[in-house]
């Protein structure tokens, strides 16, 4: 299972309708549902052109495409204590939650990453102090590239939404906004 929308009771998974309750071909699938493509017909490879969730609300039903997007982001944190790495990580990550109108309940998952001279705290207990105690965190370290931004804090966020690619928006601040720059910008002659 990708996802789940809410209290709708409509699941998403491999680009299949599921309709609790109801048998799938083969099998039942945990919690029931049935495998459809977009003419409504019965099959077994689940395989449509983009993943889609049919929404029940209200007794109504309405068809509505679901993707797995990402957000990146990134900051700098004023120094390797603990307080400015989480700082610098709650204000980021609270501002690509406004940016891009993100409901937790549909996000899948969150990277922090930090450059090397960040140690002092993970920057995943950020979201912790702000509530994130259901969704799946992960930590890691940033290759050690010569001349990159120093005390770096990058987060990517994966969230079920209905929104194109280039409706989400990405966030850069506290000098990060370097890393946006173009490829060619960025370096030095050899």
């Amino acid at each position: 299972m990708i996802g789940q929308l809410n209290l709708n009771l409509s699941f998403v998974r491999a680009g299949c309708q599921f309709w609790p309750g109801l048998p799938m071909l083969g099998g039942v699938l945990p919690g029931g549902g049935f495998c459809h493509d977009r003419q409504g017909r019965p099959t077994l490879s689940g395989i449509l052109e983009k993943p889609r969730v049919m929404c029940h609300n209200s007794g109504l039903i309405q068809d509505q495409t679901v993707l797995c997007r990402g957000i990146r982001g990134a900051t700098v944190a004023a120094s390797n204590t603990r307080e400015d790495i989480l700082a610098a990580t709650r204000e980021l990550l609270q501002r690509m939650v406004e940016s891009n109108k993100v409901d937790r309940e549909m996000v899948a998952c969150v990277f922090f990453t930090t450059t090397p001279d960040l140690d002092a705290e993970f920057p995943a207990l950020a979201a912790r102090q702000l509530g994130w105690t259901q969704e799946a965190l992960v930590c890691g370290q940033e290759v050690n590239v010569p001349g990159s931004l120093a005390r770096c804090v990058r987060i990517l966020m994966l969230f079920n939404t209905d929104k194109k690619q280039d409706e989400i928006k990405h966030v850069y601040i506290r000098g990060a906004e370097v890393l946006r720059q173009a490829p060619e910008a960025k370096r030095e002659t050899p």
